[in-house]
This record gives structure tokens, C-alpha cells and sequence, in this order.
């Protein structure tokens, strides 16, 4: 696949950004609403759907079962069949507020004989702050970087399942801080988490991390394990080998150079654990 990476200003990357981490906020309230309950929030959580080209929710059940999805190239809200292979309503964000798409979603749970009672986009967490969550209108434009937008994360999605292999639950985006990730446990309470953050306030671009958990005592067990060019240990506030969108969005092979980096900080991770 010929992702496109690398094409937009870090300013135009974090506007798509911003209003695609609000339009999930849609999703998890269908996930919160009418999805079993998952300890570890994942009832929340949102996958790849091919056929629709969307990033939808498990198969939800108001009256109806089906699944609720965000075209994000397109910032279109879609009502999907359960097996997620046909878009049976559409709603194109671009010129409308969240409040809006809400409303257009309690419409399609009234045609499907939903307990509207149980629909809230008032979630258990907070995102930062935005003016498209203060009613604002979506607008989407360039469009071009949302295209880029969700080739990010479908770029995350393919390298992060090439480096964990098939024994690990496919990469989904989780609403709460708008991340691809997947966990490889180690036993022993032992882990590494493996994703992409599409920019925050660390970095206000794209970037990968892989994290050891639980963190070194002694930080300076980092330094001891070289990374890849263009990657780095961070330590601030969360600790984690981290490879920035500068250092890959203009390679001619994104995939390898990501895939790369993934492993080879995976492996650094196994070794930091493994003595600690």
C-alpha cells in the first residue's frame, strides 16, 4: 500500500487530528452505551473494517445489532452491518457539529428500536479540551490531511501487526487518547506496549513508542540500549522508545523503516525487563 506520509504541515496534521480524536468520542458512547462492559475499557475501543473503509466498534445491540464507524480520510459516521462489510446509514461531518452527528445517531437507534436512555456522549474520561467539542463546526479541509491522517494509523496498524505476530489481538485505536496499541505481556506483571500517537502535548506530530512496564529504577539502563537512527529513549512523564513522523514520513519505505524501529525497541524493552 502507498501510504501517504509526510505530506502536511504538523499544523494541518494536528487540526485533522484534533477533530477525528472528538468524532470518536461518538464511538465510545456507543461502545459505553450498548457493549458489554470490559474491565480494561475495550468495549470502547475501535477496529479496522476493509470493507467499509472505516474504523468501527465491536457489533453493538440497541434493539438492533450493529456496528457504529469513522471513515476518517472521509470524517463520515457510518451505521455498519454486525459482520461490518455494508454501510446501511451515512452522515458527512465536514460543516456539522458533534452535537449534530449525536442527534443523527439517536435518529438511527429510534429506527432500530434502541433504549435512547442508555445514550449519552458524556463518557467516564476527559480528552483536551476543543472548540469542535464546544460546538464548533467540523471542517474538513484539507482534506487531503485527513487522507494522511488515517494512513498513519493504518501504517501503525500493518507494522505493529507484522512485529507482534498472530498470537496478539489485532491493533485498535482507543478513544481515551486517540493511540493505536497493542500489549505484549510478559508474565510476572511484565509488559511492553507497542503503538502510534498521532501527536499530543509531547510531540505535535505522529509518533511510535515502545514501553517497558514496569519503568527502570535506574534510567541510565537506557542509554545502554541503542535504538535505530532516528530513535530515542523519552523520559518525561511516561518512559518509552519513541521514533517521530520527521524521522520516517519522508522515507520512500516508511513500512521498513517503522517495522525496524518497532522491533529492534521491542527486543531493547525485552532485555531492560528481563534484567530488572
Amino acid at each position: 500500500m502507498d501510504y501517504q506520509i509526510g505530506r502536511h504541515a504538523e499544523e494541518e496534521l494536528s487540526r485533522a487530528r484534533i477533530q477525528a480524536h472528538q468524532a470518536t468520542q461518538w464511538l465510545a458512547a456507543v461502545g459505553v452505551a450498548y457493549i458489554p462492559h470490559r474491565p480494561d475499557d475495550s468495549h470502547t475501543n475501535i477496529g479496522w473494517l476493509p470493507r467499509v473503509g472505516a474504523w468501527g466498534t465491536d457489533v453493538a445491540d440497541a434493539g438492533l445489532s450493529f456496528r457504529a464507524a469513522l471513515d476518517m480520510a472521509g470524517m463520515r459516521f457510518h451505521i455498519v452491518t454486525p459482520d461490518g462489510r455494508e454501510s446501511l446509514a451515512t452522515l458527512d461531518l465536514d460543516g456539522r457539529t458533534f452535537q449534530e452527528g449525536a442527534r443523527w445517531f439517536t435518529e438511527q437507534v429510534t429506527k432500530m428500536g434502541g433504549d435512547l436512555a442508555r445514550f449519552t456522549t458524556r463518557l467516564h474520561y476527559e480528552i483536551p479540551a476543543n472548540d469542535y467539542g464546544e460546538g464548533a463546526a467540523f471542517d474538513v479541509a484539507p482534506s487531503s490531511a485527513f487522507v494522511e491522517l488515517n494512513d498513519h494509523f493504518l501504517l501503525a496498524r500493518e507494522a505493529l501487526t507484522r512485529v507482534a505476530g498472530q498470537h496478539i489481538k489485532e491493533p485498535r485505536i482507543w478513544p481515551h487518547h486517540f493511540d493505536l496499541g497493542i500489549l505484549i505481556d510478559l508474565n510476572d506483571g511484565r509488559s511492553i506496549g507497542l503503538g502510534l500517537s498521532p501527536g499530543d502535548e509531547h510531540y505535535h506530530q505522529p509518533y511510535y513508542y515502545v514501553s517497558p512496564w514496569p519503568y527502570p529504577d535506574d534510567p541510565n539502563v537506557l542509554r545502554q540500549e541503542a535504538l535505530i537512527p532516528g530513535g530515542h529513549w523519552h523520559t518525561h512523564n511516561f518512559t518509552a522508545a519513541v521514533l517521530p513522523a520527521s524521522e520516517y514520513g519522508g522515507d520512500v519505505a516508511p513500512l521498513s523503516k517503522v517495522t525496524d524501529f518497532l522491533r529492534s525497541a521491542r527486543r531493547a524493552c525485552e532485555r531492560i525487563l528481563m534484567g530488572s
